[in-house]
């Protein structure tokens, strides 16, 4: 086995494309490569290796045009990124089950949530009651006569009347 290690090695070793891959990882290696990150946790040591990249960013943006490549034919999206909502990257994250869970809080869906965010919020009123500061100035001082209903009743009855 140490044998084949070797014998690759001195393959690629002569191999041109793999010395200019060597000559870049010396001259860039302090920029490609971070220091492992060494957490104590209580089930033990974790060492991650943090990526120098967004790779996440970019895949997004890679799959956001060619989707749009798709979709118009035409290759030039800035036009569409500048006038893109800044939260589009949130909607998307809706495809993670990951963040759906921590989104969603123990709730089955969306729907629920949003239910439950509109009663707690005081989105959702009750039924015939009116928010005031929803209501023009103007009408305002009619909204707190208790014998409006029966004013406008009686009133258009009168007005039916007079018709006839």
């Amino acid at each position: 086995m140490e044998r084949e290690i070797w014998e690759n090695f001195w393959q690629y070793a002569n191999d041109p494309q793999c010395g200019k891959v060597v000559k870049q990882i010396d001259q860039y290696g302090d920029k490609l490569f971070a220091d492992p990150i060494v957490l104590d946790r209580p089930s033990g040591t974790v060492i991650i290796y943090p990526q120098r990249t967004n790779n996440i960013l970019e895949q997004f943006f890679r799959r956001l045009r060619r989707d749009y490549r798709q979709r118009t034919g035409n290759n030039k999206m800035r036009k569409v990124l500048q006038a893109m909502l800044a939260d589009t990257p949130l909607i998307k994250n809706l495809g993670n089950p990951a963040y759906l869970k921590i989104l969603l809080g123990g709730k089955r869906s969306l729907e629920e949530l949003f239910a439950e965010i509109e009663i707690n919020g005081g989105a959702a009123e009750k039924e015939g009651e009116v928010d005031p500061d929803n209501v023009l100035r103007s009408f305002r001082s009619l909204i707190k006569i208790p014998e409006l209903p029966a004013l406008i009743s009686g009133l258009a009855t009168t007005m039916q009347m007079a018709f006839c």
